[in-house]
């Protein structure tokens, strides 16, 4: 069984959908929805009733900060982060755990955007070198894939839609909280690799994503990315080039 986090932002107008279409899907697990701002009013669909555990911050948390909290209360075998602006038309969640392996602990669905193209949740992991590279245009780091396409293995999977088992995310200690909004979810699966672990993404079954792209027209939120891109690098830099060096297999 899965328990699904939620993180809701001021988000309730979408967390009602995703909620609305989990119940329309038998959704049958636990939910840990996260009201970040005080205040909050969502509208739970009778049959979730029973499903969904309310949390409400006195004051906001960073992603990985209620993540990690809504964990606390995780019990079953494993662990979905999904973001409100999630939609879910078709369950997905069947056919994902039949990617879990020994080996893989962490499984994505493929993410479209609203009018149905793929988006770019499935990454490289950047690097100094990378990030020039983006800057310049030359190359964006994106795994492209097809719908129906066989399941593979990217270095990253986007946080908007991930599914972990329980006993991985408890021995990495969940998010790193240091990171309040943005490159939670390049750190954790970065962290899964350095363990051995393995990541698929599993383009057979699908998401719509209503990307918001918060960073591209707030001042806050961009600060916040840069911040969290420095730390990030700052702390994996050395284990990404020795990588580069070696060229592990994937």
């Amino acid at each position: 069984m899965i328990t699904i986090s939620i993180v809701s932002h001021n988000q309730a107008k979408l967390v009602d959908q995703l909620l609305n279409d989990l119940s329309n899907i038998n959704f049958t697990g636990p939910i840990i929805l996260t009201s970040n701002i005080p205040g909050e009013n969502f509208t739970i669909p009778d049959k979730l009733l029973s499903q969904v555990r309310l949390i409400s911050n006195s004051s906001p948390k960073g992603f990985g900060a209620n993540h990690n909290y809504a964990f606390l209360q995780c019990k079953t075998a494993y662990f979905a982060v999904l973001n409100p602006d999630i939609r879910i038309t078709l369950n997905p969640f069947d056919s994902l755990l039949q990617r879990m392996t020994d080996n893989i602990v962490m499984v994505a669905p493929a993410i479209l955007s609203l009018s149905g193209r793929p988006e770019d949740n499935a990454r490289d992991f950047p690097t100094p070198l990378s990030l020039i590279k983006k800057a310049l245009h030359l190359d964006d780091g994106y795994h492209p894939y097809e719908l129906g396409a066989p399941p593979f293995s990217p270095d990253w999977i986007g946080g908007m839609f991930m599914v972990i088992k329980s006993d991985a995310f408890r021995q990495l200690q969940g998010f790193d909280e240091a990171y309040f909004l943005y490159y939670e979810d390049v750190d954790l699966c970065l962290r899964l690799r350095k363990t051995g672990w393995s990541i698929r993404l599993d383009p057979a079954v699908s998401a719509i994503h209503d990307a918001q792209r918060s960073s591209h027209r707030n001042i806050q939120y961009l600060k916040w990315h840069v911040l969290s891109l420095l730390r990030y690098l700052i702390r994996h830099s050395c284990w990404l080039m020795r990588r580069k060096l070696c060229k592990p297999s994937q």
